[in-house]
């Protein structure tokens, strides 16, 4: 492989994991603005490392940064054929993320 080629591969993967960092980032605050004073938030009002949602018992500062998760209310609806609305919804799905993360 020519140097060239090198240099265009690096400066590709660069630039893909700057804007998909961004995006991630742009998504995973507007989830955690939403969850901040959601009543299913173990610590409302505040979103800390021990944060959870009480719906799913998911972190909330990670599960917000996974794109192709919906919000902790789905997986109680799931389990208890519930029928509460999601407030959030994955942007992608877990075939596309792990595509994307093949490229970054």
């Amino acid at each position: 492989m020519s140097l060239l080629k090198t240099l265009e591969g690096v400066i590709e993967g660069s630039i893909k994991s700057v804007f998909l960092e961004e995006a991630v980032e742009k998504v995973a605050d507007e989830r955690k603005a939403i969850c901040l004073n959601c009543e299913w938030n173990s610590t409302p009002g505040k979103m800390v490392n021990a944060s959870k949602c009480k719906a799913c018992g998911c972190w909330l500062k990670l599960k917000t940064r996974v794109m192709h998760e919906n919000c902790g209310l789905d997986r109680l609806n799931k389990a208890a054929k519930a029928n509460h609305p999601l407030k959030w919804e994955a942007v992608l799905t877990e075939q596309d993320e792990d595509k994307l993360d093949e490229l970054v």
